[in-house]
């Protein structure tokens, strides 16, 4: 029996999502055409529940790695959940899988998922990587300058590289390092700016190039700054925000959603009540200059997740999913899903993210635009501490626009804008 989605879509509300085994009789069904037959699926399979593992979105399919049922045993089995039908399915892998463990991290970029660290009776470092069309597994030759021994760091994605900050080993951590995935080298990179502490259970969300750090903790406390991470400079700053601020944390998860950032489900131990579960919003509007708000939304539904940590957190269909985690000696594998007011850009709002991303491929077609959008290109640039085109530059200033745009350029202290574009 096949399960749909929900139709009714509660703003600002969590709903409990139903999901079952996939039934033998639908062995055909749940297997994508490109894998190998080699390949077992196990149908009428469910994953224990767990807390420290990590969940990617492939397409339609969420992939569900590791983690540990009992806060000391490492799991290495993989499910995939249909998120179209909400069932499970084990996948019996091909090549050597990785030992079990928890508190590592997992990123797909291209067809490929990279698994990387973790515990497992101490901290680990080593890289594996699953190829999506095969189901197999390898342990790729690295190079470079690899990231020591640790467990709950975090990684994102900028193009093919995975971006990987802080986490615990023989010590807390700020390092910042990056894997070409092409040529498999690892870098450590210089901290410049205003960088975060050493820390470990904190999260990052990607937005176009930059990547923020909310959260974690060492030793000396917990955090709920926000840091920005500028991808092209790998430069750290901490910007201003606004509103209500969440309390500090670790072991919580944050997602990114068209302009939100959502921080949300936090262990009970951090100042909140017993099965209270908190999240906030960081709205960051790439139309308005500096706009980092903190949000706390109302929320519209009755059915909301007990307080939980070292749960995971996806996004799918412009909604925010959780699954598992550990709430009071307490494992769980349920599964949640909340709407949020906004759930994704404007398609104008995709289009400038896409043309400021390379300008100088796009700077000829500028004179094509209306005035409006060659505006949100200019502010996205500014933003961006991005040189302006000098052809840009000259239609703002003859355009409605021009005050505006000058105000903008002195409140962000740029000063003297270059005559002419350098091309990255």
């Amino acid at each position: 029996m096949v399960i749909k989605q929900e139709e009714s879509v509660v703003t600002n509300g969590w709903k409990l999502v139903p999901t079952q085994a996939a039934s033998p009789a639908d062995k055909d069904g749940h297997r994508p055409m490109e894998i190998d037959q080699q390949v077992t699926f196990n149908m009428g399979c469910l994953p224990i529940e767990r807390h420290g593992h990590t969940t990617c979105l492939y397409k339609n399919i969420l992939i569900l790695f590791g983690g540990t049922p009992d806060g000391s045993s490492g799991l290495n089995d993989l499910f995939f959940l249909y998120l179209d039908s909400l069932q499970w399915v084990e996948v019996k892998t091909k090549g050597f899988a990785p030992m079990g463990r928890y508190r590592h991290s997992a990123i797909i970029i291209e067809d490929k998922m990279y698994v990387f660290g973790g515990y497992r009776s101490k901290c680990l470092n080593d890289l594996h990587v699953l190829d999506l069309k095969t189901m197999t597994w390898s342990e790729p030759q690295q190079k470079g300058d690899p990231p020591s021994a640790r467990s709950s760091h975090s990684v994102c994605m900028v193009g093919k590289r995975m971006i990987l900050f802080g986490g615990s080993g023989a010590r807390y951590s700020n390092e910042l390092f990056s894997l070409d995935t092409i040529t498999m080298r690892w870098r450590k990179h210089d901290i410049l700016g205003t960088p975060p502490s050493e820390r470990w259970c904190h999260t990052m969300c990607s937005f176009g190039k930059k990547i923020f750090v909310f959260g974690g903790s060492n030793d000396k406390r917990k955090d709920n700054k926000v840091y920005i991470l500028d991808t092209d400079t790998l430069e750290w700053s901490q910007p201003p925000t606004s509103g209500v601020c969440p309390s500090p944390r670790q072991l919580h998860t944050a997602v990114s959603i068209g302009e939100i950032c959502i921080a949300t489900c936090v262990a009970m131990c951090f100042h909140l009540l017993p099965g209270v579960t908190t999240h906030r919003k960081l709205t960051s509007n790439p139309t308005s200059i500096g706009t980092m708000r903190w949000e706390s939304p109302k929320i519209e539904s009755n059915v909301t997740p007990c307080c939980r940590q070292l749960h995971s957190a996806w996004v799918y269909n412009g909604k925010m999913y959780i699954l598992g985690g550990y709430s009071k000696s307490k494992r769980m594998i349920d599964l949640h899903s909340f709407a949020p007011e906004q759930t994704v850009s404007s398609l104008r709002d995709l289009c400038v993210e896409k043309v400021i991303e390379d300008i100088g491929r796009y700077s000829e077609l500028l004179r094509y635009l209306p005035e409006e959008l060659l505006y949100a290109i200019y502010l996205r640039l500014v933003q961006s501490g991005k040189q302006i085109p000098t052809q840009l530059e000259k239609m703002i200033k003859e355009s409605d626009w021009a005050e505006y745009a000058l105000m903008n350029a002195t409140t962000n202290n740029l000063g003297t804008i270059e005559e002419t574009f350098q091309y990255n």
